[in-house]
């Protein structure tokens, strides 16, 4: 099961960064109730990254006790290419229905649907 889940972040990981000098901006729970998940994902995201010799840069941000819209007013520019989205459900409802310009990977299911995300 983990050379699966390999595979698919590994595929996952060359969609993202199939395009030259994008920005890809992470949003994860580094502290609070749900750091622990956060930090085996971003632990599987950086394994990936690293086989796959990549060199688009990739931002972290801490999204405990912050809004997804803020942190995406303060962190998302020109160059941003993609955002991997934060645990949070109601977060991911409030994302969705702001309808964002950049793509967004969710990183749990939605009720509500968008393009870009």
């Amino acid at each position: 099961m983990l050379n699966n889940k390999n595979n698919l972040m590994g595929c996952i990981l060359y969609c993202i960064f199939n395009r030259a000098q994008a920005e890809v901006l992470v949003i994860l729970p580094e502290s609070g109730p749900m750091a622990r998940a956060g930090l085996s994902i971003k632990h599987g995201f950086m394994s990936a990254y690293q086989a796959s010799n990549q060199k688009t840069p990739i931002k972290f941000v801490n999204s405990e006790q912050k809004k997804v819209a803020q942190l995406l007013k303060i962190n998302v520019n020109h160059k941003t290419q993609m955002v991997i989205e934060s645990l949070a459900r109601n977060e991911r409802e409030a994302l969705i229905k702001s309808k964002p310009k950049v793509r967004v990977l969710a990183l749990n299911e939605a009720t509500v649907q968008t393009d870009n995300v």
